[in-house]
């Protein structure tokens, strides 16, 4: 059951508050603060939370919904807007999206019971930010023994069958060693940026699929050095027929999982 659908069932209010993320509250009294390009915050103690009031029948049967365009795009980008403007202000724990809460009075008692929990979680990602790797060879991972059970094709002119299958064999190793020599490549470069990261989501360097796909949590201090190695690594991957997508930073979406779709509960 979705949280629109529980908030329905449980027939509280129409208006409900779509919660963004967490994040530091400024010392301004308990309660509702500071406001931005559609969200405004809510907080207790060290920490608040970032809303926006909706109707949760807006949400209903968004997951039937999944097309470019459709509601539930423009719910992710506008989720994702939100969640990089606070990031750009200082440290954000995200929400996962479509979450919503009832009202300010929920939000002051879930943020009074799990305060210190999300406050350590904050100081545990500040000026730190998410980068994104995902490189794939994309004209060396064919199986090569495949191939060699397609049709022989006939020889050309002048030539031999068994020529054409010693240049079919020897075709078949040097696919061979590109891959493997991708695949370090790939290794290499994931345990390097690894080491410069405080924290590493994902699968890493696949060798099965010729590719790397993996987040990485990285200290403002790193990034440059970080930055520097993916594109170089990049650039070199590319050359030898990979593509490759390089994103960051970006709020720390593989490294928080904050659930508060029931009061007292995170």
């Amino acid at each position: 059951m979705t949280t629109a659908e529980q908030l329905k069932q449980d027939a509280l209010p129409q208006r409900c508050l779509y919660v963004y993320g967490i994040v530091d509250r400024l010392p301004q009294g308990e309660g509702s603060g500071e406001s931005g390009d559609g969200w405004e915050l809510t907080g207790t103690g060290r920490v608040a939370v970032a809303h926006r009031w909706l109707d949760p029948a807006e949400l209903d049967d968004l997951n039937a919904d999944v097309a470019e365009g459709s509601r539930l795009a423009d719910l992710a980008r506008r989720h994702d807007f939100v969640v990089r403007a606070l990031a750009s202000r200082g440290a954000v724990l995200p929400v996962r999206l479509g979450t919503l809460l009832p009202d300010r009075a929920s939000v002051l008692r879930l943020l009074h019971d799990s305060e210190e929990r999300l406050a350590a979680e904050l100081d545990r990602i500040r000026d730190r930010g998410e980068w994104a790797v995902r490189i794939k060879a994309i004209q060396h991972n064919a199986d090569p023994a495949a191939e060699l059970e397609q049709p022989a094709r006939a020889a050309a002119p002048g030539g031999s069958g068994t020529a054409y299958l010693v240049g079919r064999r020897d075709a078949h190793r040097k696919r061979t060693v590109l891959r493997e020599s991708l695949v370090g490549r790939m290794t290499e470069l994931h345990e390097t940026l690894s080491g410069l990261a405080d924290a590493v989501a994902g699968p890493g360097a696949i060798p099965e699929t010729t590719s790397v796909s993996a987040a990485y949590l990285v200290d403002a201090a790193n990034q440059a050095e970080f930055t520097a190695m993916a594109e170089e690594a990049v650039a070199e991957l590319e050359g030898l027929g990979c593509v490759s997508l390089v994103r960051g930073p970006l709020p720390a979406y593989s490294f928080v999982d904050v659930r508060l779709e029931t009061p007292g509960h995170v």
